[in-house]
């Protein structure tokens, strides 16, 4: 990413003819161009509509009673109820994931069991418990849970890594203190049949028959990130995966089992051998018996350096696992990305969050990274199976024995909610009889998605570090611009296809950080037809609503499909100076006309260049010097990330041959993917 600092005056929005442009007047630098085509509908697999119950998702679960003041303990008065209700409904927002019931059913089996083995009867005779508690809960109001059962549509369940069984292996102790919770199931099948049978007899179909099954099965919440202190290995968690998805699949086949959860997503590491003792162990043992692979991915904070992972670098994340998974097991899975955002530790490096209690600059930056992360989720609508920001309601359960606080006196760091004192900044806050839980700066990124629906349409930015996307719903287009640089940008908008449709009005949403007032902030705007200025601030995003006379009429399309380099000794390929680095990518269906991008994933040392020299069937391409999120501060010790290279659509074959060629020696090559882009009507994109 290159960094531009330059301010503007004005912009100016008028309907000339068929387009809608909105031109700015600036003084330093050229606004950043944006085009939209409201009339050519983005297809991706199949997939064209915006599915908000897999994007805009809140990690919590249908008898959640951490909502507003009420007492967890006693479950929800009427008026935290309807908060909840009117979050959900107003905000179009959906449930959600939970990874404590699996492990609480599991441990309240341990006495009765014998032998190591689970109790049957136990786990029916609990289950009727959980229907019937389920039932009343129904009863109580049976309209709100009804329309509250409607958002689980994608209920994510998952299991703990205390559940791992240790006497599957026996496998002693490595680390200084090792977990003691699991050692009386006596292997992995039974503990397999133990969520099979707790899926039968706790859950139901819905109002008076149980809590509705969940869709997904997480078999464990970061396991091989804890493997040691489990005396677990990333091979025998992976085979614990293969034995509970077959046994749940013999009776609920519609549920979804998958995993590995992954925690620390950095396969680059060592030169990639995290990747070879995780990812690797997993697809080639597991990968044939999952759904769908889960994965975690957070920007962070490193070496008093941001370190991103939206971008270049979650991009070059997938290919890989997507490519080598398309080795191992013939196909591309799912995906649930069941945590992302900004990793907040506690206590976090960087000052002047570790110096306070509740911090607004923490919850701006996991606000800035879910929509960075979530614009490259919503371009793979055909893959993500849903996606998760990761933040807790209350997270009443973090340091409970002492009133919630930590030893630095902080609370649980990324929340919906937190208490009045906590406002201020300060620490040791606990909860008390009186004490008055609000909504935290959170609430703002589903203030800024909560209208956005519809069907995609085709939209491009001329600066790869502006991530755009835009929607049609009946008369309306909602375009989307994420503004991945560090300073604030200016935008030119070129909106065709709307066929003489007179443009009624215009609104935005901008959601920034402001330095002065020291927290994020959510402006809505209409915008007149006359004069206006139209910034985006630093990491910012801004959604604009155009509103028409009439339905805006979609006529054309454009179909996306991505290629992989089909020879398995093309993945992960050693970068040599000098030396031809071959890919192949086959059966590619081309169009009459269209666009293309050429994928190539690098791992490579800092030092070293990011503009090899790229040849596609011959004819040699102009490799950008920039990539997409940030890389220049280098707070990672590699770059592992995606170049995104233009391919001109009359080099595309249905068997293509490409060459990529470094001045200099090291690292890795690891992917390429075609991503073939065919339109029923050729497009100019502005320069």
């Amino acid at each position: 990413m290159k960094p531009m600092g330059f301010k503007f005056k004005s912009m100016t929005l008028a309907l000339v003819s068929t387009q809608l442009f909105v031109q700015a007047n600036l003084n330093a630098a050229e606004p950043i161009k944006i085009s939209v085509n409201a009339n050519m509908k983005h297809i991706v697999g199949g997939v064209a509509e915006l599915d908000r119950s897999k994007f805009i998702t809140l990690h919590s679960f249908i008898g959640d009673t951490n909502w507003g003041n009420s007492d967890a303990k006693k479950g929800l008065s009427k008026e935290d109820a309807a908060l909840r209700d009117q979050f959900l409904n107003q905000y179009d927002v959906y449930l959600g994931r939970d990874n404590g019931a699996f492990p609480w059913h599991l441990a309240r089996l341990k006495k009765s069991a014998k032998n190591g083995e689970i109790s049957v009867s136990h786990v029916e005779k609990f289950g009727q418990q959980d229907k019937q508690n389920y039932a009343q809960f129904y009863q109580a109001d049976p309209t709100a849970v009804s329309a509250l059962e409607k958002r689980t549509v994608n209920m994510m369940r998952g299991g703990q890594p205390v559940m791992y069984p240790h006497l599957e292996y026996q496998f002693p102790c490595t680390v200084k203190k090792c977990s003691q919770y699991n050692t009386w199931i006596k292997g992995f099948d039974e503990l397999a049949k133990f969520y099979a049978d707790n899926l039968t007899f706790s859950y139901g179909q819905g109002g008076t028959t149980g809590e509705p099954k969940p869709a997904y099965i997480e078999v464990m919440n970061e396991p091989i990130l804890f493997a040691a202190k489990h005396r677990a290995t990333a091979q025998s968690i992976s085979e614990l995966h293969v034995k509970v998805a077959r046994e749940i699949k013999k009776s609920h086949p519609e549920i979804k089992v998958g995993g590995y959860t992954a925690a620390w997503p950095g396969i680059e590491e060592r030169d990639f051998a995290t990747f070879d003792e995780r990812w690797k162990v997993f697809i080639d043992t597991a990968g044939k018996d999952m759904d769908f692979y889960s994965i975690h991915i957070y920007d962070s904070y490193r070496g008093n350096k941001e370190a991103y992972r939206a971008g270049a670098n979650a991009e070059a994340i997938l290919d890989m696992l997507d490519q080598y998974s398309l080795i191992a097991t013939g196909e591309r899975k799912p995906w649930v990305i069941s945590e992302y955002g900004y990793f907040t530790p506690n206590p976090i490096e960087r000052a002047e969050i570790k110096e306070v209690g509740y911090s607004r600059k923490l919850d701006w930056l996991n606000i800035r990274s879910f929509s960075s992360m979530m614009m490259g989720f919503l371009e793979r609508p055909d893959q993500i199976a849903v996606s998760m920001p990761f933040h807790i309601n209350k997270a009443l359960w973090y340091n409970s024995q002492n009133g919630g606080v930590d030893a630095n006196g902080k609370r649980y760091s990324t929340r919906l909610f937190v208490m009045e004192e906590e406002l201020s900044g300060k620490k040791y806050v606990k909860e008390k009889a009186d004490s008055k839980w609000v909504f935290s700066d959170i609430l703002k990124w589903y203030q800024l998605w909560s209208d956005v629906k519809g069907t995609r349409v085709d939209s491009f930015a001329n600066q790869i570090d502006m991530q755009v996307d835009a929607y049609v719903d009946g008369n309306k287009l909602y375009l989307i611009a994420n503004n991945m640089e560090l300073s604030e940008q200016g935008l030119a908008l070129d909106v065709q296809g709307l066929f003489n449709n007179q443009l009624i009005q215009v609104s935005s949403k901008h959601l920034y950080w402001h330095p002065q007032q020291q927290r994020a902030v959510l402006e809505n705007e209409r915008l007149a037809t006359s004069a206006k200025v139209f910034p985006i601030a630093a990491e910012a995003t801004r959604i604009f609503t155009f509103e028409f006379a009439n339905e805006i009429k979609i006529d054309q399309h454009l179909n996306e499909h991505k290629y992989y380099a089909s020879d398995e000794n093309s993945f992960r390929q050693p970068i040599k100076a000098d030396t031809p680095i071959e890919f192949e990518v086959n059966q590619v269906n081309k169009g009459k006309q269209g666009e293309a991008i050429l994928r190539l994933g690098l791992g490579r040392k800092h030092h070293l260049s990011l503009t090899p020299q790229v040849t596609f069937n011959g004819v040699e391409l102009d490799v950008p010097s920039d990539v997409r999120g940030h890389y220049e501060n280098k707070a990672r010790k590699d770059f592992f990330g995606i170049l995104e290279i233009p391919v001109p659509f009359s080099a595309i074959k249905k068997d293509n041959r490409i060459e990529v060629v470094f001045a200099d020696s090291g690292g890795t090559a690891t992917t390429a993917v075609l991503q073939v882009f065919n339109m029923s009507k050729a497009i100019k994109r502005p320069q």
